[in-house]
Parts: structure tokens; sequence; C-alpha cells
């Protein structure tokens, strides 16, 4: 962003001062980007497939199927 549209122009000594004629607020918060709608949603989603496939790929432990076999 440049210097004027904040409000300064450059002054005659070479620097910048602050621009009189432009209204600006000293206290006006800092704007921050917007997450594109669905991004949250896409992350959570992919942060859930990340972890059902690593529980997907753990083997079953050998006390649980034989506690399966004896069902049988």
């Amino acid at each position: 962003m440049s210097l004027e549209r904040c409000g300064y122009r450059a002054d005659s000594a070479g620097g910048y001062a602050l621009n009189p004629d432009k209204k600006t607020s000293v206290n006006k918060p800092a704007t921050s980007r917007q997450p594109m709608p669905g991004t949250r949603d896409r992350e959570v989603g992919e942060a859930l497939r990340s972890v059902y496939d690593k529980a997907v790929q753990e083997s079953v432990p050998d006390e649980m199927l034989d506690l399966l076999s004896k069902l049988d």
C-alpha cells in the first residue's frame, strides 16, 4: 500500500508528512483478510480425513482379535 493511500504526502524535504486534506482515523482498527467462504469447513474436513485415514491404517490389537474370536 502506498503512503499516499495511507494519508501521507511527499514534503519539500523529500520525506513524507501527514496530508491534512486526507481524512484519517488514528483509532481505525486494522482490517484483516477474511477467509474465502468454506475455507474453514474445507480445513476441518481435511483434518478429519487425515485422522480417519491414520486410524484405519492402525492394526487391530491382539487382545481385541482374541475377544472377537470368542464371539464366534
